[in-house]
């Protein structure tokens, strides 16, 4: 019952998150600003659980306050964090919310080969065809949308590469990690990732933010951060679910929960998913029914 809870609290942030992320950008078109800005609202908010729960205090990058993780997992993982959310939002302002999480969810198959490569036991009987039908149900969705823009395949592709990279090195730490200790990491890393997302926000975009200013109003500012807050949402559903399953788990789980967004986003677009969304949404359920039952 608990893990059933986890999967609504996630799944709901990720249907909040994609379309709260997309309406952001139609006011505020510029994607490294509502990146960043995101960031800080989820640094912001894990402080806030952090004090509340355990009377911390901001983590440091640089040195890890407890002393129990390498600073150089830290900082990859801070990459790897920037690198996805980056992406993701500029896959969102070239594309559709439906097409962005359907190429995003590449990182299932990612996933899978990673664990596969470091643990072949997880793939034992029918779980490669499990995962095949997972992958291959995302697949029809995704063709579905055909034809798309080029921009929006690319940065969805990044995308899904760096949340397979940063699954694969956050699950054995938060494996190991307190539950005070997986605030803290994850405090931690989107402090770093913010360090990384800043300069490239400021390089790139400065000169749209100046030109932009003059039209930002109380009403757009709210989307931004209120998109930052969904932000937040998904990110540690995400977090607390993988601390508790395997990354093949994880990523199975991860690929209903795209077809949820994918659903949702063309609901929230005005448009009834079509036939062959509908034949990539039952291939992946019946590959996560197969997978379950193993």
């Amino acid at each position: 019952r608990q893990m059933c809870i986890r999967d609504r609290f996630w799944f709901s942030g990720a249907v909040a998150n994609n379309l709260a992320t997309k309406h952001a950008l139609r006011q505020t078109p510029l994607p490294l600003l509502v990146c960043t800005v995101g960031m800080l609202v989820q640094i912001a908010i894990t402080q806030g659980v952090r004090t509340r729960s355990q009377g911390g205090i901001p983590g440091c990058l640089l040195v890890s306050p407890c002393g129990w993780l390498p600073r150089s997992t830290v900082v990859v993982l801070s990459v790897a964090t920037a690198a996805a959310f980056i992406c993701h939002r500029l896959a969102l302002s070239f594309g559709s919310v439906s097409f962005t999480i359907t190429v995003k969810s590449c990182n299932v198959a990612i996933t899978a080969l990673i664990a596969a490569i470091r643990d072949p036991s997880l793939f034992s009987g029918i779980r490669p065809i499990a995962v095949m039908l997972v992958v291959a149900g995302i697949g029809i969705a995704a063709a579905a949308e055909s034809p798309f823009p080029a921009s929006c395949l690319l940065a969805a592709l990044g995308s899904g590469l760096a949340v397979s990279l940063k699954t694969a090195i956050a699950k054995p730490v938060l494996k190991k990690a307190s539950p005070a200790q997986r605030v803290e990491l994850y405090g931690d890393s989107m402090l770093g990732a913010v360090l990384v997302t800043l300069p490239a926000c400021l390089l790139l975009e400065a000169p749209a933010i100046l030109e932009f200013w003059p039209k930002m109003s109380i009403e757009r500012v709210a989307e931004v951060v209120i998109s930052g807050g969904c932000l937040w949402w998904m990110e540690y559903g995400c977090y607390v679910y993988l601390a508790r399953v395997s990354t093949v788990s994880h990523g199975i789980a991860n690929g209903l929960c795209s077809l949820c967004v994918i659903v949702c986003g063309s609901l929230a677009a005005g448009s009834w998913p079509t036939v062959q969304q509908m034949a990539g949404v039952g291939t992946t359920s019946l590959g996560v029914a197969l997978y379950n039952f193993t």
